[in-house]
């Protein structure tokens, strides 16, 4: 609702990882798979691997997936408790991130705001 305005945000969304390193260089703004996380995109991408839900074979010791070590991702898509275990274990602020997500969710929805309730 934008009146008053309400966002509700989901505690187990999904966290969608790009295919390639990101980078601000701009020759790399044609690179779709960097700089975008949709599916179709990224599906055909190389570097794509797809969320196994714990069944890989590297993943056996893990009781759930979120238990991973820290390294690169290991699939493409993952829950927000995996993202936040991955935080966690290396070294990164999970709450800074998700105040920067919220903040960029409310700014979104301002920008739209006076679009949508004129339609």
């Amino acid at each position: 609702s934008y009146d008053p305005l309400r966002v509700y945000l989901s505690s187990e969304g999904l966290v969608r990882i790009a295919t390639e390193k990101y980078s601000t260089a701009p020759e790399t703004l044609g690179h779709r798979t960097m700089h975008l996380t949709n599916y179709s995109v990224n599906k055909h991408a190389d570097a794509y691997t797809q969320n196994m839900d714990g069944r890989q074979a590297d993943r056996e010791q893990c009781v759930d997936s979120a238990e991973l070590p820290a390294r690169e991702p290991p699939a493409s898509k993952w829950s927000l408790s995996q993202f936040s275990n991955y935080c966690e274990t290396s070294g990164i602020d999970y709450e800074v991130i998700m105040h920067q997500i919220k903040d960029l969710i409310i700014k979104t929805l301002i920008a739209a705001e006076t679009p949508v309730t004129t339609m």
